[in-house]
């Protein structure tokens, strides 16, 4: 089985429209994904890291962005065969980003992922064919904690905290060429009937070899 690089970018721009870019490199090809508000494109789009880690500039004919990191990075997985990490907060232009990066040398299976920014506090929960965790994340502090996941209501267990997430649109279910199909919900957060934040929430459904 080769190796594959999956670098994905989500966030709001300053007239709270949402976007997504995904970035995949395997045997030795690289292409991207795009999404604005829910139009969707495939294509040969480059990722050029300027800083290792810190610095990165993506180009396609939906949205063009030169992001940087402001926040440390979050480690999940660091083993010869699965390496995986977020980086809750990159700044460009007037927007706010959320970046993560996955290296694999095999296969996985459906998955599920969201990440909420809260202003200075971000969450990440993760359901996934090995394992599942969600994180709570301030500065370099961050919290492991088991969760309940539904259509609208994320709950951190350990924390005892419960976030509403209202969707701003309706799940948009797009077809790469390269891929699985997959869906994304961007979605405002609620807590105790107060609007804190927003965030992006992604899933697979069909099992088929990701890239």
């Amino acid at each position: 089985m080769s190796d594959r690089l999956w670098t994905y970018f989500w966030g709001r721009l300053p007239d709270h429209s949402f976007f997504h870019f995904a970035h995949f490199r395997k045997e030795g090809k690289e292409w991207g994904h795009i999404s604005l508000n829910g139009e969707f494109l495939e294509g040969e789009f480059p990722l050029i890291i300027k800083i290792p880690h810190k610095k990165y500039k993506f180009e396609t004919p939906l949205l063009s962005l030169e992001l940087e990191a402001v926040t440390p990075s979050i480690q999940h997985e660091d083993s010869p065969t699965h390496k995986h990490y977020s980086t809750p907060v990159l700044m460009g232009e007037g927007v706010d980003a959320w970046m993560e990066i996955e290296y694999l040398t095999y296969s996985q299976k459906d998955w599920e992922w969201l990440a909420l920014h809260l202003g200075d506090i971000s969450i990440m929960a993760y359901k996934r064919e090995k394992d599942s965790f969600a994180k709570f994340i301030l500065g370099n502090k961050v919290i492991e904690s088991s969760f309940e996941l539904t259509a609208h209501v994320l709950y951190l267990t350990k924390l005892g905290m419960c976030f509403y997430l209202e969707p701003v649109y309706s799940e948009i279910i797009f077809h790469p060429k390269n891929g699985r199909p997959y869906s994304e919900t961007p979605f405002n957060v609620i807590f105790r009937t107060k609007k804190i934040g927003y965030g992006m929430r992604e899933r697979t459904y069909k099992e088929k070899e990701v890239v």
